[in-house]
């Protein structure tokens, strides 16, 4: 997905309420306060405005007391939560190449994130920043990002590798042992840069693992997921496939959710020939259609998954739409008929795993 705004997946925050729930801490009440809905975190590819995602950090750092809470929130994430990035990863004839190859696929993963392999002296140094910082400290967002990365180069190095030194461009907490134990070296606060210094040697290494054909199909599947980014629209698609079962996707929380006004979101849209009302009406057909064809779905829960605020306006929508009943529809489309035995589960998105409510209504 290409970022027209600074966005991150949601898959950023996956642990995030076992997180704050082991602390003590309200999850959904966190998420909300931050501008984020807790359905968000239930498809790990839906699209969240960066700035609320720190904000989110920031505020259960403070409301934990505890300095290190991103840190806590990357220690279980590695090479492995790169997905098919991981193979080429592994099969590349060096560390450094390994980190190139990240690079080019690093927007399909976190496009908020910039990161740099910077060479100094005796040195190599793995920096990254998040667009749109501006100066706005994100400290939790930075720590996790870093904490991550250190895991990545672990897994690559090995689990006896350590970074030289960790600069961080924030001022210390009040202790700053556990960042020093996570990442097991000095960390600099107050630093030029935010980064992991490595050896030399380290980048010159050669991945541990590796398996040639995986990496070759992995390569091909990445390949096809750059040229097919969408810029804007893809992002708005995502949204609204999340937003659509609870009844509120409107251009207005949207826009909001992506942290722009209406006009900024209708503006992007219109740079590629599209509106939020033709990309809604493009959503919903093809949600519609999904649900006719892959489970037996009461209409009333049809209804309710694609937005509407009743079975009846979902009827009227559908004739005007597709020219007939649903039933006639179906009736038409033999081959469209489930196979399976097996009822969808009642309540829950079958394309982006959402849970529906029944109430309210959606706009353009």
């Amino acid at each position: 997905m290409t970022a027209f705004l600074p966005i991150v997946r949601s898959a950023a925050l996956e642990g995030f309420p076992a997180l704050a729930q082991a602390l003590g801490l309200d999850a959904q009440a966190m998420l909300r306060q931050a501008g984020l809905h807790p359905r968000s975190l239930l498809d790990p590819d839906t699209p969240l405005a960066a700035d609320s995602v720190q904000r989110l950090l920031e505020a259960s750092a403070r409301a934990s007391g505890l300095s290190d809470f991103g840190l806590r929130l990357a220690a279980s994430r590695g090479l492995d939560s790169l997905g098919p990035i991981s193979l080429l990863l592994k099969e590349q004839p060096s560390v450094q190449e390994a980190l190139e190859t990240l690079l080019r696929y690093l927007r399909l993963v976190n496009p908020s994130l910039v990161t740099r392999i910077v060479s100094r002296d005796d040195r190599v140094v793995v920096q990254e920043d998040l667009l749109g910082d501006a100066g706005v400290p994100a400290p939790q967002s930075i720590e996790m990002a870093l904490g991550v990365m250190r895991n990545i180069l672990a897994a690559l190095l090995g689990p006896r590798w350590r970074p030289q030194s960790v600069h961080l461009r924030h001022a210390p907490p009040a202790k700053t042992d556990a960042h020093e134990a996570y990442f097991g070296c000095r960390v600099l606060f107050r630093s030029g840069f935010n980064g992991i210094a490595c050896r030399p040697s380290d980048m010159q290494a050669r991945p541990r693992g590796g398996d040639p054909g995986l990496a070759r199909l992995a390569r091909s599947a990445l390949e096809r997921a750059l040229a097919s980014e969408q810029g804007p629209a893809s992002v708005v698609r995502q949204l609204m496939v999340a937003l659509l079962p609870g009844g509120r996707c409107t251009s207005q929380l949207l826009a909001r959710h992506l942290g722009v006004d209406r006009r900024t979101l209708h503006r992007y849209l219109a740079v590629q020939g599209q509106t939020f009302s033709s990309l809604l009406l493009d959503v919903r057909r093809q949600l519609v259609q999904t649900h006719l064809t892959q489970g037996h779905l009461p209409l009333s829960e049809s209804a309710a998954l694609l937005g509407f605020s009743s079975q009846s306006a979902f009827a009227y929508w559908f004739r005007t739409q597709f020219g007939s009943s649903v039933s006639a529809w179906r009736r038409a489309h033999p081959q469209a008929s489930p196979t399976s035995t097996v009822p969808m589960r009642r309540g829950v998105h079958a394309s982006a795993g959402v849970t529906a409510r029944t109430s309210g209504r959606t706009s353009g």
